[in-house]
């Protein structure tokens, strides 16, 4: 049997983002500092970067305070939208 915990709400994540790496880390982490800023997400850390092996991809990685459900579901719709992001966790 499978025991799902459900988050308890504010929580502190690790923000995990996967992003082109065309735009360019500074492009790329304005563009992730506005969305966050949209939803008043704080990040708690600087963006971690590292590269794909083949270079073609980005993950920026941040510490981000989560206020609530609502806000975690319209920060990763949101995210789903930018052009150059491919995937977060």
């Amino acid at each position: 049997m499978i025991h799902k915990k459900e988050i308890k709400y504010p929580v502190t994540i690790d923000l995990k983002v996967i992003m082109t790496s065309e735009s360019g880390d500074e492009k790329n982490m304005s563009d992730l500092n506005k969305i966050l800023s949209k939803f008043d997400v704080p990040l708690k850390k600087e963006w971690i970067v590292s590269k794909s092996n083949a270079g073609n991809y980005m993950c920026y990685t941040g510490k981000v305070y989560i206020a609530s459900k609502d806000v975690m579901y319209l920060l990763f719709e949101e995210l789903k939208k930018h052009q150059s992001v491919k995937f977060a966790i």
